[in-house]
């Protein structure tokens, strides 16, 4: 190969080079950008999970209160309307 040649081609490999190290840098800090906003939703994600599982805990207690007063007013209804059933 002529000297001139073989120049061209070295720095052509190395403009090629700078290009890719310059589009993986571009690359890299665009991941790392989509990396911390998948990182910020996966945390607000996991607080409103424990939010919502509080909230079902608190429903839960509520609805077997309600169960019981439900059951205890047909209970005292049943004893109102028929006083002559003995209850064991």
């Amino acid at each position: 190969m002529p000297p001139l040649l073989s120049a061209c081609s070295c720095r052509e490999a190395q403009e090629e080079l700078l290009e890719f190290q310059e589009g993986s840098r571009e690359l890299e800090a665009e991941l790392e950008a989509q990396l911390g906003q998948a990182e910020h939703r996966t945390k607000d994600l996991q607080s409103e999970n424990h939010r919502l599982k509080n909230e079902i805990e608190t429903l839960k207690v509520t609805a077997g209160m309600w169960q019981n007063r439900s059951n205890n007013l047909c209970s005292h209804r049943f004893l109102f309307l028929c006083p002559h059933v003995l209850l064991i």
